[in-house]
């Protein structure tokens, strides 16, 4: 059995090696690296303020494939299940939401052009609407 203290050394572990890297293409990379599944573990208990923030800057550069719209979606999936995910959401600051739209549009508009093999890949227009509601987005428009 994993204990609190496992949990908060990998977070801390990929909180760090996040906040050591500067570009969020090289912070796009380490996630992916990472893998959805090991993210959710290293953020079980909570993600902490600012690198929620950084996270979400970093998966605002991803390249337009099907695999990375699928790693996306999953990350974005795997972060709702952490515990404290609705307090993290309330400590975003306005220009963190605004670009978490941004992902989420991005997102969408991803979706026409590899429809198929989304679909097959259970990630379709609901499924981003259900992120949206997961992450209490609405539909207006960034803050500028």
């Amino acid at each position: 059995m994993i204990s609190d203290q496992d949990f908060t050394r990998g977070s801390n572990r990929l909180q760090d090696k996040l906040h050591l890297l500067e570009s969020p293409d090289q912070k796009y990379c380490l996630l992916k690296e990472t893998g959805a599944n090991e993210i959710l573990r290293s953020f079980k208990r909570e993600i902490p303020v600012g690198t929620f923030g950084e996270v979400i800057e970093a998966l605002l550069v991803f390249p337009v494939t099907t695999q990375d719209v699928l790693f996306v979606v999953s990350v974005l999936e795997a972060l709702t299940k952490t515990e404290r995910f609705r307090l993290s959401l309330e400590f975003l600051s306005c220009s963190e939401k605004d670009r978490l739209l941004l992902l989420l549009d991005k997102i969408s508009k991803s979706l026409p052009n590899r429809h198929q093999d989304l679909a097959e890949e259970n990630v379709t227009e609901w499924t981003v609407e259900k992120l949206k509601e997961k992450y209490a987005i609405s539909k207006k428009k960034p803050h500028d």
